[in-house]
């Protein structure tokens, strides 16, 4: 039995306007080679600058993973050449990072954050039979590396510290987190050693880009390095890539030797002193992660599985509190856009941001007005699909019967069935859904089966109450 020692490297482009260094502007859907600068482009006579905005996207991250916060902000050189990397060297944070020694909390058990550091993003390369293309659209972005330390010991622990980590960020509002769009990218680390407290040689598995990879990739992974030591084989230290086709893991290069990059502090960048207070004031505005709004949702009646539905989409959630604010029928605004407004976002290309949140509250309210769940749903699938809303409400309230004519067939009817009245005191369900059905007969259909049902539980209630 061998015990399996997991660690994790994520790299997360930043959701800033501009580069690290640069003022080109970070893109996703421009054309090849169009957004870039001539720093991108290591052309001699220009000096980088640094992002502040990624400066404080860093520290909200660090924060929020309980880091211990660097005030003193340096960036060094890593040294290498590749096609992709124009100056020759990468911009990075190898001996001072942002923030260290920080942990996270996955299912119960405190994983380890060794450090998270800022640095920049390379070209992206497309690889034809005969060529290669290189996008400098990429190259400078805003990368934040994470990474933890080995104390991940499951495959489907490292899945769910992945996809906690991801949510947190998205959350932060620092990334857009799109592991499919190259948004959050995976590096992971595994090794098997007989002795718990002691690592084995280390194999890395590059750029896994969805959940399920980092699962396959590793069940092959452990299952491969067990069975070598099973037969008394050395684990060679390798890096190796994961091949979607054969759910195998495939030799890249050996790692005999530690690659020496020849680190050394950037010259071309001060070393900056962040203020504080500055810092404590980005820490303030630190938006909810989603454990804090799992709590508050939990305090406002949510049970934790509707909860944990809705963290799975941020815009939903933003339009959820935004709603709540002008209604206290949360638990009726939860249920529409866990149901008909997430299917209708899923068949419609809807923007929530587009939504008026008072609007949607407002129909929601007239649940008030003894309207039925079926046609508060039908309006709101109005309102998301741009109709006027008011009007049709309007014109309902118009033709909906008076509440007394609702009391007055539910009088009739129960005047004319004291047998079921008797079964309903007696704790027989059916005799309910009997009186209700013969209110809708007595109305020809007009009265609504909710309302209807709701009044006559509060009259029979009341009676038995007073027959006591």
């Amino acid at each position: 039995m061998y015990k399996v020692h997991i660690g994790v490297e994520i790299h997360c482009s930043l959701r800033t306007k501009t580069k690290m260094f640069s003022s080109a502007l970070v893109t996703q859907n421009q054309d090849p080679n169009t957004s870039l600068d001539i720093i991108d482009l290591a052309l001699p006579g220009y000096l980088p600058t640094i992002n502040k905005k990624a400066v404080e996207y860093g520290i909200l991250v660090c924060d929020a993973l309980h880091c211990t916060i660097d005030p003193v902000l340096r960036f060094d050189r890593k040294n290498y050449a590749y096609p992709d990397l124009p100056k020759g060297f990468q911009i990075t944070q190898q001996f001072y990072p942002l923030g260290k020694n920080g942990y996270i909390m996955i299912e119960g058990q405190k994983i380890g954050i060794e450090r998270v550091h800022l640095e920049e993003d390379t070209a992206k390369m497309i690889h034809h039979s005969q060529s290669t293309l290189l996008d400098f659209n990429r190259c400078g972005t805003p990368l934040l590396e994470i990474v933890s330390t080995a104390q991940i010991h499951s495959v489907d622990q490292a899945c769910a510290y992945v996809k906690s980590l991801q949510q947190k960020l998205i959350y932060l509002g620092v990334t857009q987190g799109r592991m499919d769009k190259g948004q959050l990218r995976c590096d992971v680390n595994v090794s098997l050693s007989q002795n718990p407290s002691q690592l084995g040689n280390k194999v890395e598995l590059k750029n896994l880009n969805s959940i399920s990879h980092i699962r396959q990739a590793l069940d092959y992974e452990i299952q491969r390095q067990t069975l070598l030591l099973d037969q008394h084989k050395k684990i060679e230290m390798q890096t190796r890539r994961f091949d979607e086709k054969t759910k195998t893991t495939i030799l890249l290069r050996k790692k005999e030797t530690q690659k020496d990059y020849r680190y050394f502090p950037e010259p071309n960048l001060p070393i900056i002193h962040l203020d504080k207070s500055w810092i404590r004031e980005i820490i303030a505005r630190r938006p909810h992660d989603p454990k804090e709004i799992l709590d508050i949702l939990k305090k406002q009646g949510i049970d934790e599985k509707e909860a944990q539905s809705l963290l799975t989409q941020k815009d939903l959630t933003d339009f959820y509190f935004a709603v709540i604010k002008y209604t206290e029928r949360n638990r009726d605004v939860l249920h529409l856009l866990l149901n008909d407004v997430r299917n209708q976002m899923k068949s419609h290309a809807i923007s929530l941001p587009d939504i008026d949140p008072r609007r949607f509250a407002w129909i929601v309210d007239q649940k008030e007005e003894n309207f039925s769940t079926n046609r508060i749903r039908q309006w709101i699938l109005a309102l998301l699909n741009g109709e006027s809303v008011e009007t049709q409400i309007q014109k309902a309230k118009e033709e909906q019967p008076h509440v007394n004519r609702i009391e007055e067939w539910i009088r009739q009817v129960c005047d004319a069935n004291q047998q079921s009245i008797d079964d309903y005191r007696q704790g027989k369900k059916r005799a309910l859904s009997y009186l209700v059905g013969q209110v809708l007969k007595v109305s020809r259909g007009q009265a609504d089966p909710a309302l209807v049902q709701k009044k006559l539980q509060e009259r029979l209630n009341q009676e038995k109450e007073e027959a006591e």
